[in-house]
C-alpha cells in the first residue's frame, strides 16, 4: 500500500460486502468475551484497503448514525467508491486515496477497524504500518478485524502461486497473465487427474476452489507481487509487539473443537495452556488456510468463560433445520437440528427445541430473547420457570459456538420479510442493480441477480404497486417472493 502506482489500473479488485466483517458481528464477539463495544447506532468505523466501497457503503446506508471512513491506495477504486457516495447522497462516509503513512491524527480514533485482504498481500514494511495504525487508532473498547492467509493450509496455494508466476513471467500486462494462468490451471488439472499421490491431491483440491472464480481474484490472489501466508503464532506475536491482543475469530465457530475426536480434543488441552496456543495447534490439526482474526487492546481482561446470562441481551436468527425425531419407549427424545455445513446438534429440552423451531420458521428475521422465550413457551405448551431463560441461553450459546447456522445480533438488521402491496428495495440495492448484477441485501450479504431480477430491482422504489409490477413483468411474483426470502425488501 505504500507503492504510489495504482495496483488496480488493469483489473479492479472485486468490491463486495463481507458478512464476517460487519461491525455488529464484531461487537457480539467482543461483548461475549468481556468488552463493552460501541453499538452501530453511533460508531466510528475505518476500513483499510476499502477498494470500491462494496463493504463500507452498505454499512453507511444502513446505519446513518455512525461515521465511516475508507482508505485505499488505488485512486481508481476510490473514485468508484465516491461515485457511490454521491449517487446515494450519503453524508456519514468519506473515501480517500492514500497510503498508510499518510494517515494522520486528524483521522481520530475508531470503534472498529476493518482490513480485509490486506495483511498477507503487502510487503513486510507495510504490514508493520498496518499493525501500528490499528494500535494507534483503536479506541479503548475497539475491535480490529484483519484477514490473512494462514499456514499450514495455504502451502498448496503458495506452491501453485509460484508455478503460475513462473509460467506467466513473459506475459505483457495483467489481463494476458490471467489468461495464461487459466490455461496453465487447465493443463495442470489434466496432467494430475489420474494420480492419487499426496501432491496431486493437494493441487487438485486447490484447483477445484479456483473453478468459476472471477479474473480479479486470480489476478490478486495468484499474480500479485506479494502474497505471503504466515502461521497464526507469527501473526499474534506481531500484534503483541504493537500493543494488541488476540480477541477471537470473526467466525467464532472456528474456535470450537467440535467435530474433532475426544482424543484429539484431550491432546489439544494438554499441549495448549493459552487460547492462542490452542488456536495454533488447531490450525496444525485442521490445515487451516485463512483467518479473520479480531484484536483488541492489551489492558482489557478478557473473559473466556461466556456467561449464558449475557446471551439474553442479543437478538437471534437461525437457519438450523429440524431433523426427524428419534427415540424409543422409556427413553427421552433426542431433538436434532442440522446446519448447511452438515453439522448436527442435539437439543433435548422441549422449550429450547421449540425456540429453534420458532427461529427456523421466521428465518432470516432476528428475534429478541424475551420474545423468543415467550413464543417457545406457547409452541411447546409449557410454562416458563426460573431456569427456563438459563436453559434457553445455554442452548443458543451452544449452537452459536459450533454452527454458522445460528446468529447473534446486537443491533438487528432491518428488512421486510414479506412482499407488500407496494414493494420497495433499498436505494443501495437499486443503485447497485443499475450498475451491474450483484447487490447487497439488508443482511450484508451479496446477492447475484439475473436479467429479469435486475430489471425489476431497478423499479422497486415503492411507487409501483405489486399488481402493476406483476402486469409488466412476467415473473414478478416469483422474483418478489425471492427478494423477500433473501432480505432484499425494506418497509
Amino acid at each position: 500500500m505504500s507503492d504510489p502506482s495504482d495496483p488496480y489500473g488493469e483489473i479492479s479488485y472485486g468490491s463486495s460486502a463481507y458478512l464476517q466483517s460487519h461491525p455488529d458481528n464484531l461487537a457480539v464477539i467482543a461483548m461475549l468475551f468481556g468488552l463493552q463495544p460501541q453499538t452501530l447506532e453511533a460508531a466510528r468505523v475505518l476500513e483499510i484497503g476499502c477498494a470500491g466501497g462494496g463493504n463500507l457503503l452498505p454499512l453507511a446506508a444502513a446505519w446513518p448514525g455512525s461515521q465511516f471512513v475508507g482508505i485505499d491506495l488505488s485512486p481508481r477504486q476510490i473514485a468508484e467508491a465516491q461515485a457511490g457516495v454521491a449517487a446515494l447522497q450519503l453524508t456519514n462516509i468519506t473515501f480517500q486515496a492514500m497510503s498508510l503513512e499518510e494517515v494522520g491524527s486528524a483521522f481520530g480514533t475508531f470503534d472498529y477497524i476493518i482490513a480485509h485482504g490486506v495483511y498477507s498481500w503487502v510487503a513486510v514494511p507495510v504490514r508493520e504500518q498496518l499493525m501500528a495504525l490499528c494500535a494507534r487508532l483503536l479506541k479503548p473498547m475497539g475491535v480490529a478485524y484483519l484477514s490473512f492467509n494462514t499456514l499450514p493450509g495455504s502451502a498448496a496455494r503458495a506452491t501453485l502461486r509460484d508455478m503460475v508466476k513462473f509460467h506467466t513471467r513473459r506475459a505483457s500486462g495483467l489481463p494476458e497473465r490471467v489468461s495464461q494462468a487459466r490455461a496453465f490451471f487447465a493443463f495442470l488439472e489434466a496432467a494430475l487427474k489420474d494420480r492419487d499421490d499426496a501432491y496431486a491431491r493437494s493441487i487438485r483440491e486447490e484447483l477445484s476452489q479456483i473453478a468459476g472464480l472471477e479474473d480479479y481474484y486470480i489476478a490478486h490472489e495468484y499474480l500479485e507481487e506479494t502474497n505471503d501466508p504466515c502461521y497464526f503464532h507469527e501473526f499474534i506475536h506481531h500484534a503483541q509487539r504493537h500493543g494488541l491482543q488476540f480477541l477471537g475469530e470473526a467466525e467464532i465457530q472456528s474456535m470450537s473443537t467440535a467435530g474433532l475426536s475426544v482424543s484429539v480434543q484431550a491432546g489439544l488441552r494438554e499441549m495448549a495452556s493459552r487460547v492462542e496456543e490452542a488456536e495454533q495447534y488447531g490450525d496444525f490439526v485442521r490445515g487451516r488456510a485463512f483467518r479473520q482474526t479480531l484484536l483488541c487492546r492489551p489492558e482489557i481482561e478478557l473473559k473466556r468463560a461466556i456467561s449464558p446470562d449475557l446471551v439474553q441481551r442479543f437478538h437471534f436468527a437461525s437457519a438450523l433445520q429440524p431433523m426427524h425425531e428419534e427415540g424409543s419407549a422409556g427413553s427421552r427424545f433426542s431433538y436434532r437440528f442440522r446446519d448447511a455445513d452438515g453439522r448436527v446438534m442435539e437439543v433435548r429440552d422441549a422449550l429450547a427445541r421449540a425456540a429453534l423451531l420458532e427461529l427456523e420458521a421466521v428465518w432470516p428475521v432476528a428475534v429478541a430473547f424475551e420474545e423468543l422465550l415467550e413464543r417457545a413457551s406457547v409452541r411447546a405448551g409449557v410454562p416458563t420457570g426460573p431456569g427456563s431463560a438459563v436453559i434457553l441461553g445455554n442452548t443458543l450459546l451452544k449452537c452459536y459456538s459450533v454452527s454458522r447456522g445460528m446468529e447473534f445480533q446486537l443491533s438487528p438488521r432491518g428488512f421486510y420479510p414479506a412482499v407488500s402491496d407496494f414493494p420497495k428495495a433499498s436505494p443501495l440495492a437499486r443503485w447497485q442493480a443499475s450498475c451491474g448484477f450483484r447487490v447487497t441485501n439488508q443482511r450484508h450479504e451479496n446477492v447475484l441477480l439475473g436479467f429479469a431480477e435486475k430489471a425489476l430491482m431497478e423499479r422497486l422504489d415503492g411507487s409501483q404497486s405489486r399488481r402493476d409490477l406483476e402486469a409488466h413483468f412476467q415473473e414478478a411474483r416469483l422474483i418478489l417472493e425471492h427478494f423477500a426470502r433473501v432480505a432484499l425488501l425494506v418497509s
